[in-house]
């Protein structure tokens, strides 16, 4: 990142300052083009068109070998629209059936054309879904995770996909607001806001992973403690309650104590003391 110095200049009642040219042209602003600006609480300023990538190419081919769900999370998360895997050996029925899950994890992407040598998927742009809106729904279907009683295998492998399909979707509107420079009414906040809410998302995921992990093997009193734990430093961050958050890290502490004081399951009490932390992490980032 380069830093550009500009005088201020001043012409009538008005202060002006002028734009860097590899700025302007690499963006291809002109006379007449509207501009964003996003005023942060310290006072900084960024400025940038509604769409800075609205033209760019967004079709990417990939082929299916052992490097492709790497090779599919980073075109998928570059923006691509389109995405065209192709297949250099036919693959048997078992292996598109394992395709087709991974690619389910996708709220968005949708096979629009598949034949013996590729499948064609589709990246739908999910307009009316916010950043926190998506956060959101991952914390009530991590709530539901950890208050299932049921041992019911494909209930929570719903909740965890979907989960997954929102966490996934979460990260992608945090990296369009970060490389696009849209400033919209939906996604009025600041870069580190950002920041924040993508860590957040990452450590409900892991959350979530840790309650489909101990479906069917809960401590039904003691998850309840933690389950609430979790909720109020979720709350807290969602409000931006710094003063209730405060005191969220010793009461983990005290939760963490009383985890290994019960302890009965050794597996059962590590993985309650990470959903203790995670929450507590999650409280750290409340500002």
């Amino acid at each position: 990142m380069k830093i550009i110095e500009r005088s201020v200049q001043e012409i009538g009642s008005s202060y002006l300052v002028g734009l860097p040219k590899p700025w302007v042209r690499g963006l291809g602003i002109k006379k007449g083009t509207k501009l964003k600006m996003l005023v942060s609480e310290k006072g900084n300023l960024l400025i940038a068109p509604e769409f800075v990538l609205e033209n760019q190419k967004k079709e990417a081919v990939i082929e299916y070998d052992s490097h492709f769900n790497r090779v599919f999370f980073r075109e998928y998360f570059e923006g691509n629209q389109k995405i065209i895997i192709k297949f250099k050996n036919q693959i048997g029925e078992e292996e598109r059936k394992k395709l087709y899950l991974f690619l389910k994890r996708f709220m968005n992407a949708q096979t629009i054309e598949e034949d013996k040598s590729r499948i064609v998927v589709k990246c739908f742009r999910i307009e009316e879904l916010s950043m926190e809106e998506c956060l959101q729904r991952m914390h009530y279907l991590c709530l539901n995770m950890l208050e299932s009683k049921s041992s019911d295998a494909l209930q929570m492998q719903e909740l965890r996909d979907t989960m997954t399909r929102f966490y996934y979707l979460l990260v992608m509107q945090v990296r369009r607001f970060l490389t696009e420079g849209k400033f919209t009414g939906d996604n009025q906040i600041s870069l580190i806001k950002a920041m924040d809410i993508r860590m957040v998302a990452e450590k409900i995921q892991r959350i979530g992973e840790i309650a489909f992990a101990m479906n069917g093997h809960k401590n039904s009193e003691l998850l309840k403690d933690i389950k609430e734990y979790y909720s109020t430093a979720y709350y807290c961050f969602a409000k931006e309650d710094f003063q209730k958050a405060l005191p969220l890290w010793q009461k983990g502490n005290e939760l963490q104590n009383t985890c290994r004081n019960q302890a009965k399951n050794h597996k059962e009490t590590a993985k309650l003391e990470q959903i203790i932390r995670y929450s507590k992490e999650i409280s750290m980032l409340v500002r």
